[in-house]
């Protein structure tokens, strides 16, 4: 039984997706207060949990789409 090894992810990968995400955060919080608008959408808890269910079938369809394609 042959299985593929594991990848390594590098300490540069790691950084770079830490970076983007506190960067993607801080745009966000942004706009939050120069738009009041956008700050009021974004304080309800609906669409907090809508956008934490999306971001996490997201990241689990990514990761199975990377497991086929080494297959």
């Amino acid at each position: 039984m042959n299985e593929p090894a594991p990848r390594r992810v590098r300490d540069r990968q790691v950084l770079l997706a830490a970076a983007a995400v506190v960067l993607g955060v801080g745009a966000l919080a942004l706009l939050a207060l120069l738009v009041p608008p956008v700050g009021d959408v974004l304080r309800r808890a609906p669409v907090v949990v809508v956008g934490l269910v999306v971001v996490t079938l997201a990241v689990l369809i990514g990761s199975i789409r990377a497991s086929l394609g080494r297959r």
